[in-house]
C-alpha cells in the first residue's frame, strides 16, 4: 500500500536525519574507528552503517561523549555486554543486522532517548526493556516478536513506537500508560482485538493497524481526540463503533478489504476528514449524513455493493478523487455534476445507462473512466470538460458521439473501444492535444477526412472495424508510432505515407489487401510490418528501403516463390515470417 511505503520513506529520512537533528549543530560525524580513536573526546557521532562489520568494535567504550552510534545494515548478531560503557548515549541504531536477543546490559543506557532494532530476528522482548525511561522513539519493526512486556508501561516518554511486521497476537493492557504516544504503527501483526484503554493515549495522532485480524473496534477508540490517521485497511471488522464520530482532528480514515456492511451515521462529525478509504467491503448503502464531510477530497468506494449514492452526495463538493468501480450503480443524479472540484472519477464496471445532462460541469476533471457500463450516449455538455486529459468509455453501447467532443482540448487519451460506433464527429480533428486514440471493436466504415490534424497523437487502434478505405491526410500523422488497422476491409492503400516519419508498427493483417503502394519507402522508422491474411500477388521492390525493419509478417497471401526469395535477400537480418501462403 501506498501508505505504507510512504511511512517506510519517512523513516528511513528520520533515522539518517535524527543525530543530525540532535547534534549537527557543534558536532563532526565519524565513519571510522580509526580516525575516531585519534580523537577520542571529540566523538559525539559514530556513523559505521553499512560496512559488512561482523561485530562491534570494543574500542566504541573509548569514546566517553559518544551519543549517537549508527550500525545499521551490517552483519552483527551480538550486541555485547560492553555496550553497558556508554553511558551518554542517546540514539543507538542497529537496525537491519541478525540480532537475535537483547542482553542485560542494555539496561544501562538510561539517556537513551532513541532505540532502533528493525529489520532483526528478535523473538522477545525483555523486561529490561522498560528500564530504558527516557526512550522516546522505539523501533521493532521487522522482528519476531510475538509479545509485548509488561513493564512497557514505564516507557512514559515514548513518542514513537513501531511494531509492524511482527508476531504479536495481543497488545498489554498496560501499554495504554504511554500517555505520550504520537505514532504507533501495528501493521502485518495478527492482533485480534485492541484492549478497551486504547482511548486513554489521547495524545496519540497516527495508529496504524494495517492488516491484522480485527473483528472489532473499541468504543474507547473515540476519546482519540487528536488521531489525524487511523488506518484499519486488510482486517474482519464488520461495522465500526458510532463513537467514531467524535474524531474531530481525523485527516486520514482507512478501512479497505473489511467486511463492513454499514458506517455509523456519526461519520458526520468527522469535519476534517480528507481522505476515506472503503473499498472492497460489503457496503450496499452509504449514510445520508456522508455529504456533511465538506473537507472530503479523497473518497474510495470500489468493489461494493453500491446500487445508488444518497441524496445529498453532492455536498462533497471538496472532493477531488472518487472511485467506485465494480458496484452496481444504475445512475448519477443531476446534482452530482455538482462536484465542482472534483479531478478524477471512476465509475468503471456499473450499470449506467445514461449520465446527466449536467456532466459537463464537472469542469476540472482530468481523469475520466466509465468503462464497462450500459451508455448508449455522451452528453453534448462533456464538451465543457476543457480540462479533461483521459477519457475512457471502452465497452459500452454508445453508437454516435456528441460534436461537442472536439472541445476537449486538453485531451491526450481518448478510449472509445468496444462499442457500437459507426462513424466519428468530424470535431475529432481539433483535438490538437491527443497522443492515444482507442477505437477499435467498433463498426466504422470510414474516418474523418481531417483526422490528419491530429498531429500530437502516437497511437491510433482502429483494428476490427469495417473499415474500407483511409483518408490521406492519415498520413500527415507526423508523430505516429503505432498504427493498428488489422480485421478490417481495406483492398488498397493509396497513401503516400509521406509524414509519417515516426512509424514503428503498422499492422493491416486480415485485410483484402491486393496491393502495397510503392511509397511504403517512406516509412523510414518502421520496424514491425504485418500484412499477413491479406490478397498480396507480390511485394514492391521499394520495400527494401525499410533498413529498420526488424519483423515482417506476410502469411496467407499469394506470394510467389520468388517473390519471397527476394524479401529474404532484402531483410537477412529481420524476423520474416512468410510460410504458408493461400493456393
Amino acid at each position: 500500500m501506498n501508505y505504507v511505503s510512504l511511512k517506510k520513506t519517512q523513516l528511513v529520512i528520520f533515522i539518517i536525519l535524527l543525530p543530525v537533528i540532535l547534534f549537527a549543530q557543534k558536532d563532526k560525524v565519524f565513519y571510522s574507528i580509526e580516525e575516531a580513536l585519534e580523537n577520542k573526546n571529540q566523538v559525539f557521532i559514530l556513523d559505521l552503517s553499512y560496512k559488512n562489520i561482523t561485530e562491534l568494535p570494543s574500542s566504541i567504550v573509548e569514546f566517553p561523549n559518544l551519543r549517537s552510534l549508527l550500525i545499521q545494515g551490517n552483519k552483527i548478531s551480538i550486541i555485547p555486554s560492553f555496550i553497558e560503557r556508554l553511558p551518554n548515549l542517546q540514539v543507538l541504531n542497529l537496525s537491519d543486522n541478525s540480532i537475535k536477543h537483547l542482553p542485560k546490559s542494555i539496561r544501562k543506557l538510561t539517556l537513551l532517548k532513541g532505540l532502533y532494532l528493525h529489520k532483526n530476528q528478535l523473538t522477545i522482548l525483555p523486561e529490561y526493556i522498560g528500564d530504558l525511561s527516557q526512550l522516546e522513539t522505539l523501533n521493532l519493526e521487522g522482528n519476531k516478536i510475538s509479545l509485548i512486556p509488561q513493564s512497557i508501561e514505564n516507557l512514559i516518554h515514548l513518542k514513537t513506537l513501531h511494531l509492524e511486521w511482527n508476531k504479536l497476537t495481543q497488545l498489554p493492557k498496560n501499554i495504554c500508560s504511554l500517555k505520550n504516544l504520537i505514532t504507533f504503527t501495528l501493521f502485518e501483526n495478527k492482533i485480534t482485538e485492541l484492549p478497551d484503554c486504547i482511548g486513554k493515549l489521547t495524545n496519540l495522532s497516527t495508529l496504524n493497524l494495517y492488516e491484522n485480524k480485527l473483528i472489532s473496534i473499541p468504543e474507547s477508540i473515540g476519546d482519540l481526540t487528536n488521531l489525524h490517521t487511523l488506518i484499519l485497511d486488510r482486517n474482519q471488522l464488520k461495522n465500526l463503533p458510532a463513537t467514531i464520530g467524535k474524531l474531530k482532528s481525523l485527516v486520514y480514515l482507512k478501512t479497505y478489504k473489511n467486511q463492513l456492511q454499514s458506517l455509523p451515521s456519526s461519520i458526520k462529525n468527522l469535519n476534517k476528514l480528507e481522505v476515506l478509504h472503503l473499498h472492497q467491503n460489503q457496503l450496499k448503502e452509504l449514510p445520508n449524513e456522508i455529504g456533511s464531510l465538506h473537507n472530503l477530497k479523497e473518497l474510495i468506494l470500489s468493489y461494493n455493493q453500491l446500487t445508488s449514492l444518497p441524496p445529498n452526495f453532492d455536498h462533497l463538493t471538496s472532493l477531488e478523487k472518487l472511485y467506485i468501480f465494480d458496484n452496481q450503480i444504475i445512475s448519477l443524479s443531476e446534482p452530482f455534476s455538482d462536484l465542482k472540484n472534483l479531478k478524477s472519477l471512476n465509475l468503471d464496471k456499473n450499470q449506467l445507462t445514461s449520465l446527466p445532462i449536467s456532466f459537463g460541469k464537472l469542469s476540472q476533471l482530468e481523469f475520466l473512466n466509465l468503462n464497462n457500463n450500459n451508455l448508449k450516449e455522451i452528453p453534448k455538455s462533456i464538451g465543457k470538460m476543457h480540462s479533461l486529459k483521459e477519457c475512457t468509455f471502452q465497452k459500452n453501447k454508445l453508437k454516435t458521439l456528441p460534436e461537442s467532443i472536439g472541445n476537449l482540448s486538453a485531451l491526450q487519451v481518448l478510449d472509445l473501444s468496444k462499442n457500437q460506433l459507426y462513424k466519428i464527429p468530424d470535431s475529432i480533428y481539433k483535438l490538437f492535444a491527443l497522443k492515444k486514440m482507442y477505437l477499435n471493436e467498433n463498426n466504422l466504415v470510414s474516418l474523418p477526412s481531417k483526422i490528419g490534424h491530429l498531429k500530437s497523437l502516437k497511437k491510433l487502434i482502429l483494428h476490427s472495424n469495417k473499415l474500407n478505405y483511409l483518408p490521406e491526410s492519415i498520413s500527415n500523422l507526423s508523430n505516429l508510432e503505432i498504427l493498428l488497422l488489422y480485421k478490417n476491409e481495406l483492398k488498397n492503400l493509396s497513401l503516400s505515407f509521406s509524414n509519417l516519419q515516426n512509424l514503428k508498427i503498422l499492422n493491416l493483417n486480415k485485410n483484402q489487401i491486393s496491393s502495397l503502394p510503392e511509397t511504403i519507402k517512406n516509412l523510414k522508422s518502421l520496424k514491425a510490418l504485418y500484412i499477413a491474411k491479406n490478397n498480396l500477388t507480390s511485394i514492391p521492390k521499394s520495400i527494401q528501403n525499410l533498413s529498420k525493419l526488424t519483423t515482417l509478417y506476410a502469411t496467407y497471401n499469394y506470394l510467389s516463390r520468388m517473390q519471397r526469395e527476394q524479401l529474404v535477400r532484402f531483410f537477412p537480418n529481420c524476423n520474416i515470417f512468410l510460410y504458408p501462403q493461400k493456393r
